[in-house]
């Protein structure tokens, strides 16, 4: 992944989602992982200075 980064092989919104994907196949809870991997994914998004956000599914940012 830091290759990716380095060498903006993908923009960073796909980079994010790689990490989500790669990061919820390892099952690190019991229950949770999908939240975990969204979590990490969002941080991951901002720290690369991207100004998209995921709504993961969402239809609105104000309700659930």
């Amino acid at each position: 992944m830091q290759f990716w980064i380095d060498h903006e092989t993908y923009p960073p919104e796909e980079v994010a989602i790689r990490f989500k994907y790669c990061l919820v196949s390892i099952h690190l809870f019991a229950n949770g992982n999908g939240r975990h991997s969204r979590l990490m994914g969002d941080i991951l998004l901002k720290a690369l200075d991207s100004e998209h956000s995921f709504t993961w599914g969402r239809k609105s940012l104000g309700g659930r």
